[in-house]
């Protein structure tokens, strides 16, 4: 298509996080995510932006969201575990630091490959 607007992706949204444009990123994944169907990666990104505007409990819907789509997600898993952890549910804590531990080492273990 002749001058078509270049569509936004997951990367751009990245680097306006990058460069503290967080106001701007939200909208920005909900398009991308309305456009081309959920992914881990734009709700992990959502719970990160979550995270720094102080609201813990949508972020955990959302790293949730991420891990539901990608069980092995280690950074959402880490997210979490870090949540329970300051909400004092240390059980829960613990099971999300093994998974994510656990996701981290397969992970390491495909790249070897």
């Amino acid at each position: 298509r002749v001058g078509a607007a270049r569509e936004e992706t997951l990367d751009d949204a990245r680097a306006l996080a990058d460069a503290g444009r967080t106001h701007e990123v939200e909208p920005m994944v909900r398009s991308i995510i309305a456009r081309r169907g959920p992914s881990a990666s734009a709700f992990e990104l959502l719970g990160m932006i979550r995270m720094t505007a102080n609201d813990a409990d949508g972020a955990k819907r959302l790293f949730e969201q991420a891990v539901y789509l990608e069980p092995t997600r280690s950074t959402s898993l880490l997210q979490l575990a870090l949540i329970s952890e300051k909400a004092g549910d240390n059980p829960r804590a613990q099971m999300l630091w093994e998974r994510a531990k656990r996701a981290s080492a397969k992970a390491e273990q495909e790249v070897r490959r």
